[in-house]
Parts: structure tokens; C-alpha cells; sequence
């Protein structure tokens, strides 16, 4: 940089500002770029305190140089604003005046001020400019703007192929709020992670009747991406969203029943007793749905008794019947207890079916609630002592113990560990679920089936565990918030130490996107759930060899 005078050069400025010198003020603007910083700010300084008629016109010029430091930038364009507040037909007139080569910095003054008059003319220059930053101030200036007429405009953009175009042209989309914009951003969903995780984000801030049934939407998904992140949006929304959410219960697609469900039970609002209560009097066919309609109810505690739950305790399917008794133990009362009797003195409900699921639902509030039936105590013994489970076993000889009841379970610690395979032959398996209910079901069925069980609710504490303790096989569900099943496939596979380990795929989903997703990131086999134990069984020892 040569050496100048400053305070010669500010002088310079001074006089053509006082004499209105055009051109000699061109001449010294040419060596703007050539002053230090500091030099710089003192003439914008002088500038601004001018009312010489080229005051503005000077502005402009710096405005449309590119090298300006930050700080000059900022001080320019506070300068700008400033003097174009009671100007704006002046600031109209620069937009329009072809003669400037870059206009970036007046039209974000314009998107400041939320001049409608210059919508037009910021769809010119969106038409015509090629400066990735001027259309990018243009794109911002229309989400200010807030126009409907602006989501024409934006929504060419949200299509781009430069990642700052797309990015500014969903952030001004999203400031517009109004329908046809939520719906076009909706619309633009699924190119990519990064694109559907912001516009997602503004969905969620949006938070109009629209934009959260938008996100409800994607609960049927066939993106297992998508499905994850609208529901880990729609409970941090929270209770706000339930209306919306029942309204999915009058639908007939089953997937989607469970991840609504799924999303009723985690945001835990009472509020949604009475619906789900409601929706399993109609008897769905799915296990899986009914599973997820108990597991549900089981998170939504109430101060009166749901006497609706213990029904699920009579259903033909072991996994939803453990749900329920899960449900019944959260929201256990004097009344729930006279039911469950009243069932088990009628044989409503198969007793040893019953007794199963509450002991592997770890329902110690039922068992001891129903400890006076000779019938159910004796199930029970009968089913703790075949299981094979020796956490059970313990579990339930200690509940006993604790209550001064030893003798209802006396002697089945040792008949049971008569059966028991020993410890160091069991093969350790990990699962991996969201679902409290599911990892129960998997600890209690694995260990039955003669493997160790490790469960874990968040995937990321299992990748990190594998690399102390490496299982020889891993379930895991597919939809999880935070990181998916196919995204800790993908982790495992490409790990050098752990990618030999199989992995088993337990899901909802039957959508063949899904499974060629987990087949392309190594998923070595796929159940369904509810599974059932020869399932479970007959897929390990198949990958096990």
C-alpha cells in the first residue's frame, strides 16, 4: 500500500464535497482502496455529516466495491441506512440505475426498510445478475419484504445449484410464513440431508396449523432421515401438536399409526388418554400398532385408573401384552387391581399368558397386587423357572424377599439355575432401541434364547461400547432419533474393527427404499417387528453359522 497523507487526502474529500466536484471526487474515490482502515472510516465519517447533493452518490460508489474490509463494509452500510431513511425514492432510483455495477448492499438496505416498491425491481436483478452475491441480497431482501408475491420469486431458488442460494432462498421463504411458502418449502423436501435438516428447522419455528401438519406428514415418510428429524421436531413443539397428531389415528396405514403413536407417548401429555383409549377399542389388526398404542399409554400417568389397559393384558400377541402390562404397572391403582382380578377369577385372560408378560415387563407393582392368587404365583414360578433368565429370577426372588413373601417364590432359584446354560458360553448379543419397552423385551427374550444381552436406548453409547466389549451380533431399530439404525450400520461397517460384526435390522417399515437403504450401508438381515422368538432365533444362528 503507498504512503498518503491522511489528513490531505480527508481534505481532498472535504473540498470536492463543498464544491460539489464531481469529477475531481471521482478521481479521489479511485485511491479509496489504497488509505488504510482507519483513514477509511474518517472520510465515511465525513461523508456522512456532508449535505453536499454527491454525499449519497460517493456512498454508492463505495458501496459497489468488492474489497472492503468488515469493518469499513459495516460502517458503510449503517452510513447508507442512515441517509436513505428519508430517502427512499433516491435508493429506488439506485436499484434501478444500470450503470452500477454491484448493488449488493443497497438492496439489503431495501430488504431493511421492507420497501415493497422494490419487489419488482429485485426480481429484475434476480433475473438478470450473475454475482452470486447480489442474488443472494436479493433473496433475503424478498424474505424481509414477507410479500406472497415474493415465494414465486423465491422458489426458483430453492432449487439452485449453488448450496448459499438454496440456503438463503429457504431462510427468506420461511420469513414469508404464509401457506403457499410452507408448502412449497415441503415440497422441496428430499434431495438432501443437510437441505431437508434446515427446512425442517423452519418448519418447526413456523409453527402454523400448516407447518406442523407438515411435519406430521412425514411420519409416513418412506425417508427414515425424514420420519427421524419430523419427529424429534414435533416433540420439541410439544403438546401443541397432539390435535393434529389424532387425527392420524383415523388412518389405515399402519407404519404411520406407530410413529404417531410412538410420538403421542414420548410427548406425555394426558390429553391423549382418551384418543388412544379410543383407538384400540376398534381392535386394530397390526400387533405392532397395538404394541405401540400400549407403550404409549404407559408414558401418559394419570391420577384416575384407565381401566381400557388392562385388556391389552388378554391380547394374542406377547410383545403387545407386555406393553400393557407396562402400562397397567405406570398407572397402577385399588381400581386397575380389582380388574385384573376380576379377570384372572373369570379366565378372561389366559393366566400364564398374563403372569409372562407382567414378570417380563418387570411389573413388580402388578405381581405384587396379584401375589394372593395361588393360580398366577404358580404361573409364575412355572415361567421363571423355564425362562432361563437368571436377572429375572433374581429380580423377582428379591421383590419377594423385600416384602417379607419368601415363600412365594421358595425354591425357584434353584430349579432354575438347573436349566441355565452357563454364563461364558452365551454369545453377546447388543440391541438397540428408542423404545424402554422394546429393550426390555429384547434383554428378556435373548437371555430366554440363550444369548447375553446388551441393550442400549442411545445408538451412539453402543458404537462406543463396541469398541471395549465387541458383541457378536447387533439389533438395531431403524427409526431413531439422533442417529438411525442405518446410520449406525454405517458407522460399524466402516470401522475396520467392528465391520465383521452382522447386523440385524428390526423394524416397522416394509418400504423397499428402506431396506435397499440398510442393504447399501452393510445390514446383513432384516425382522419384522413383532417378531416372535423362533424369529429372533432362527436369524441369529444364521448369521452366526
Amino acid at each position: 500500500m503507498r504512503h498518503f497523507d491522511q489528513t490531505a487526502y480527508l481534505n481532498e474529500i472535504e473540498f470536492c464535497l463543498a464544491e460539489r466536484d464531481e469529477i475531481k471526487l471521482a478521481a479521489v474515490l479511485q485511491e479509496f482502496g489504497q488509505v488504510d482502515k482507519d483513514t477509511q472510516l474518517t472520510a465515511l465519517d465525513y461523508v456522512r455529516r456532508s449535505d453536499s447533493p454527491l454525499a449519497l452518490p460517493m456512498l454508492g460508489r463505495f458501496a459497489s466495491r468488492e474489497e472492503l474490509d468488515d469493518d469499513v463494509r459495516l460502517k458503510l452500510y449503517l452510513t447508507l441506512i442512515e441517509m436513505f431513511y428519508d430517502h427512499h425514492q433516491t435508493l429506488l432510483q439506485i436499484l434501478a440505475d444500470d450503470s452500477i455495477p454491484v448493488k449488493t448492499m443497497f438492496i439489503e438496505i431495501a430488504g431493511e426498510f421492507q420497501l415493497d416498491e422494490a419487489l419488482p425491481i429485485i426480481n429484475n436483478i434476480l433475473k438478470t445478475s450473475y454475482v452470486t452475491s447480489e442474488l443472494k441480497a436479493c433473496l433475503v431482501a424478498l424474505g424481509h419484504l414477507g410479500s406472497p408475491e415474493a415465494v414465486s420469486y423465491l422458489n426458483e431458488y430453492l432449487y439452485a445449484g449453488d448450496k448459499q442460494l438454496i440456503t438463503a432462498a429457504i431462510n427468506a421463504m420461511a420469513e414469508v410464513r404464509g401457506d403457499v411458502a410452507i408448502a412449497r418449502l415441503a415440497d422441496s423436501l428430499g434431495r438432501n440431508n443437510d437441505t431437508d435438516s434446515l427446512i425442517l428447522q423452519k418448519l418447526a419455528k413456523i409453527q402454523t396449523s400448516l407447518a406442523i401438519s407438515k411435519l406430521i406428514n412425514l411420519l409416513g415418510s418412506s425417508s427414515v432421515f425424514l420420519r427421524s428429524k419430523a419427529k424429534a421436531h414435533l416433540l420439541e413443539i410439544g403438546p401443541r401438536v397432539l390435535p393434529l397428531l389424532f387425527i392420524n389415528l383415523e388412518k389405515n396405514d399402519p407404519d404411520l399409526l406407530v410413529h404417531t403413536l410412538n410420538v403421542i407417548g414420548d410427548i406425555g401429555d394426558v390429553s391423549a388418554i382418551t384418543p388412544v383409549l379410543k383407538y384400540l377399542k376398534r381392535n386394530p389388526e397390526d400387533a405392532n400398532v397395538r404394541f405401540a398404542a400400549y407403550d404409549a399409554l404407559g408414558n401418559l400417568p394419570t391420577a384416575r385408573a384407565i381401566m381400557g389397559i388392562v385388556n391389552g393384558l388378554m391380547d394374542s400377541n406377547h410383545h403387545v401384552r407386555v406393553a400393557a402390562a407396562g402400562a397397567v404397572e405406570r398407572n397402577l391403582c385399588p381400581a386397575l387391581v380389582v380388574g385384573l382380578k376380576n379377570m384372572i377369577k373369570s379366565r378372561v385372560a389366559e393366566v400364564g399368558g398374563m403372569a409372562a408378560a407382567i414378570l417380563d415387563a418387570r411389573a413388580q407393582g402388578v405381581f405384587l397386587s396379584l401375589s394372593d392368587d395361588p393360580e398366577f404365583i404358580k404361573d409364575s414360578r412355572q415361567y421363571l423357572i423355564n425362562a432361563q433368565d437368571q436377572e429375572a429370577v433374581t429380580f423377582f426372588a428379591e421383590l419377594c424377599s423385600s416384602v417379607g413373601r419368601e415363600d412365594l417364590l421358595h425354591g425357584m432359584a434353584e430349579e432354575a439355575a438347573k436349566k441355565m446354560a452357563p454364563p461364558t458360553t452365551r454369545p453377546l448379543v447388543y440391541a438397540v432401541d428408542d423404545s424402554k419397552m422394546m429393550l426390555r423385551i429384547y434383554a428378556t427374550k435373548l437371555t430366554q434364547l440363550g444369548y447375553e444381552a446388551h441393550v442400549f436406548e442411545f445408538p451412539r453409547e453402543a458404537l462406543e461400547s463396541m469398541y471395549t466389549v465387541k458383541p457378536r451380533i447387533l439389533l438395531t431399530d431403524l427409526n431413531m432419533p439422533d442417529m438411525t439404525g442405518i446410520d449406525l450400520t454405517r458407522a460399524v461397517k466402516t470401522e475396520e474393527s467392528l465391520q465383521d460384526i452382522p447386523v440385524i435390522m428390526i423394524t416397522t417399515q416394509k418400504d423397499e427404499e428402506d431396506r435397499q437403504a440398510a442393504l447399501n450401508v452393510g445390514v446383513n438381515g432384516f425382522l419384522n417387528k413383532p417378531f416372535k422368538d423362533d424369529e429372533l432365533k432362527a436369524e441369529i444362528e444364521r448369521l452366526l453359522g
